[in-house]
């Protein structure tokens, strides 16, 4: 896990301003490294996560993502 640059907007379910990417390296279907952000329970974060992308900016893209309403 690393820490995320401030293109992130905050946790949409608990406010958190401490979102971070997250990498696995270790998928069994795949050799290709996967990010997805999760909103940091380290730092007060709920854990909620996106789901896991191919690339850190995709994974970037479907968290700032907000359903309008």
């Amino acid at each position: 896990m690393r820490k995320a640059n401030k293109t992130l907007k905050p946790c949409p379910f608990c406010g958190s301003k401490t979102p971070i990417i997250v990498q696995d390296d270790d998928c069994s279907a795949s050799t290709s490294v996967m990010y997805a952000i999760m909103c940091d329970p380290l730092h007060g974060g709920c854990c909620a996560q996106s789901g896991w992308e191919t690339s850190e900016e995709e994974a970037i893209r479907a968290w700032n993502r907000r359903v309008k309403g």
